[in-house]
């Protein structure tokens, strides 16, 4: 058992192989930890599109182009019915 044991430690194309696997398991962790990186990031930016100071901003902005408190659609009322 020991002799078999001592020829896989010593075969190269072990350590070859359990490199092939570290590399996998690290590329799946970065993958992984961009995902969630990317989706922190979308929650945050959701967070200040929606924080009150930001939409009352964003209101005084708009009526400074001349929209009023109602938007209307770009669907016509034929288009709606």
């Amino acid at each position: 058992m020991m002799l078999f044991l001592k020829q896989i430690i010593v075969n190269s194309i072990f350590w070859t192989a359990i490199g092939a696997i570290a590399a996998l398991v690290a590329a799946g962790g970065i993958l992984f930890a961009a995902r969630q990186i990317t989706f922190t990031g979308w929650l945050r930016a959701q967070e200040i599109f929606t924080h009150k100071d930001f939409v009352k901003a964003r209101e005084d902005i708009l009526h400074l182009f001349g929209y009023e408190d109602h938007i209307s659609s770009r669907i016509g009322e034929a288009d709606e019915e």
